[in-house]
């Protein structure tokens, strides 16, 4: 078997591997699959040098092991965005790109708080558009080698049904609220490490060793951009999009606009939409929809070309009071706590106390008794900020009161 022959038989055995594993529809049977891989490991036999993690010898139904601190150049650097700091920036940005380009439009789209992931497609000997390689961003210019995990995330495709000869996706691998609480809930219950944020939980389980944790965990990913592809994806950025949609790939939130106004009414509406996404964010990006015209707005070699990036502030609003009473064995202590309003953000004081059994909550006259089941008491200090608030939203919300998904519990 020539070295070609070898690399087309794992591209075969991957194929059947994803139909089996991942899409539950086998084209052929255990006794053809398993000659497949009696031919394979024949010739790795003879060959050992041409084994690699990523052969299908070396996986564990369907899920290899990561080599560590395998570091890969990037075909297309991933770079940093420039970040503006109010309305009056963007204005500006704005207008200077209407300054040289009239016709120029934007994408608004929401800033993800995860970590930057770029996948790299290419034509395998079936001729399918197969995953290749996904890396990690790094230092922009190279980073690491997170093939065999990403190919274990659901929203990371390892066959896409495009007739394009390669193609680059850069995205966000994020952590959404409900598995950052699920991980949290399972360390608490086995004494491990709490961890303080989706965004450095979902980074260190992109870079596990064992696939098997980071499939586990439960991390997602939205493509936000295309590094390298045909016209059909790089001449409008939201077309380019919104096609990756149609065939199945999860793309970030993003809206076209063409004034500032619209521009503007997007972040707000961005921002409006905090509480409601179930994943954290970090604030929006505005970009050059016509891709050409971004060489013309270079700051730095650090920043992508034709990019901001904007923060989004929460609105002071008039505050609202609501009364939290905590019940233990003395019958007449409770604590009051006083509320931000609902629709911005909730304060809520956990109490170090391991007696307490059942909390009421009071709001407007309205009373109903909420199991403290979220929470051991005597740990309570091992919390951190963002977990306390996912266990707080999970007990409130099913509730129905008008408090904030976005609530910050702080003791």
């Amino acid at each position: 078997m020539t070295f070609e022959e070898y690399k087309a038989l794992i591209d075969e055995i991957d194929y059947h591997m994803n139909r089996y594993y991942n899409d539950n529809e086998p084209e052929i049977s255990d006794y053809e699959y398993d000659q497949l891989m009696q031919k394979l490991k024949h010739a790795e036999k003879e060959h050992p040098d041409w084994v690699t993690p990523e052969s299908p010898s070396q996986k564990i139904g369907g899920v290899a092991q990561r080599e560590a601190g395998v570091k890969v150049t990037h075909d297309v650097p991933m770079l940093s965005i420039e970040d503006v700091f109010d309305k009056a920036d963007v204005t500006a940005w704005i207008e200077k790109v209407h300054a040289l380009h009239p016709d120029a439009e934007f994408s608004v789209e929401a800033k993800i708080d995860g970590l930057s992931m770029t996948l790299r497609y290419e034509k395998d000997s079936r001729g399918q558009l197969k995953l290749s390689l996904a890396e990690t961003r790094g230092d922009g210019l190279i980073g690491e080698d997170v093939t065999a995990n990403a190919l274990v995330i659901p929203d990371v495709k390892q066959y896409l049904d495009f007739d394009f000869d390669e193609l680059q996706l850069r995205g966000e691998v994020y952590m959404s609220h409900e598995d950052f609480a699920r991980y949290n809930d399972l360390q608490e219950r086995k004494g491990g490490k709490i961890a303080a944020n989706p965004r450095n939980l979902a980074a260190g389980t992109l870079r596990q060793l064992d696939a098997n944790i980071t499939k586990e965990r439960g991390l997602k990913m939205f493509v936000f951009n295309v590094q390298k592809g045909p016209k059909e994806l790089t001449i409008s950025h939201t077309e380019g999009m919104d096609l990756l949609e149609k065939h199945g790939i999860k793309t970030v939130f993003h809206k076209k606009c063409k004034t500032v106004d619209e521009v503007l009414a997007v972040i707000d509406e961005i921002g409006e939409k905090r509480g409601e996404f179930p994943f954290d964010i970090d604030g929006a990006v505005v970009k050059i929809d016509q891709v050409t015209y971004r060489n013309d707005f270079s700051t730095s070699a650090k920043y992508s070309n034709g990019h901001i990036a904007t923060s989004i502030r929460r609105k002071k609003k008039k505050q609202s009071f609501w009364t939290l009473s905590y019940l233990w064995d003395e019958p007449d202590a409770s604590i009051r706590l006083q509320f931000l309003n609902p629709f911005v953000c909730a304060e809520l004081l956990l109490v170090v106390l391991p007696c307490i059994t059942r909390i009421l909550l009071t709001n407007l006259g309205l009373e109903s008794e909420i199991p403290w089941w979220f929470i051991n008491p005597v740990k309570s200090f091992r919390r951190s900020k963002k977990w306390c608030m996912q266990s707080a939203q999970r007990v409130l919300k099913p509730i129905r009161f008008q408090m904030s998904a976005r609530c910050v519990v702080v003791r």
